[in-house]
């Protein structure tokens, strides 16, 4: 998504030092403290009040976790529909804020370069390979310090939930009935006999679980 964006912003440059300049500034702008214009309604002008509003993360959520749970099997003793109108997402929503961060600072960075990232993607059915980086404490090269995990990024995802939770459950259920509206459909029209085969309702407990719980 993050490299799909930027792609569509410079595709046209045939300046590449340039377009690459362009980019690494609008990754900067977007996830630049306090306001992390990443995660609002609308970029150029944040507003505390739309937090976690933007496309990117409506639409990170919508598919990476509602496009998997949508059909799911109701369990009322689980509140699993509950869960899929949002309330208990708090963390879902800052994962991807977390994951969205972590790319934009990973092409501000010049850790990935978008250029080669779309050539890369087009020979890979969508893939990339991160590449390795200076480990500062093995001094040696490897992947670990750019991938998204607990490690590298487990007090930002949490100070995302912190955030996320301070809003309550209503504004949760919002966000995510926002990206419900965005995948083009909710929970309430799926269909039982289309889906449910296709559908994970593990999907549904793990995030019941908390921060980084058993999964």
């Amino acid at each position: 998504m993050v490299i799909h964006f930027l792609w569509e912003i410079i595709k046209d440059d045939a300046e590449l030092e340039s377009s690459n300049g362009m980019i690494h500034e609008i990754a900067e702008y977007l996830i630049s403290p306090p306001h992390f214009p990443f995660m609002h309604e609308d970029c150029d002008d944040p507003n505390p009040m739309c937090n976690f509003c933007s496309d990117f993360i409506l639409k990170l959520v919508g598919t990476a976790h509602l496009s998997k749970i949508t059909g799911a099997v109701d369990i009322p003793s689980l509140g699993t529909a509950e869960l899929k109108k949002g309330y208990g997402m708090e963390y879902v929503i800052a994962l991807a804020a977390a994951a969205l961060e972590h790319a934009f600072t990973l092409v501000r960075d010049g850790v990935i370069d978008v250029w080669d990232a779309v050539k890369e993607m087009a020979e890979k059915k969508g893939k990339i390979t991160l590449p390795k980086t200076l480990n500062k404490a093995t001094r040696n090269m490897s992947k670990g310090t750019s991938m998204f995990s607990m490690g590298n990024w487990g007090s930002e995802t949490q100070s995302y939930t912190i955030l996320v939770t301070k809003k309550g459950p209503e504004n949760t259920a919002d966000i995510i009935t926002s990206a419900y509206t965005l995948l083009d459909h909710g929970p309430t029209n799926a269909s039982s006999s289309d889906s449910t085969d296709t559908a994970d309702p593990c999907a549904l407990l793990w995030f019941s679980t908390g921060p980084y719980g058993a999964h």
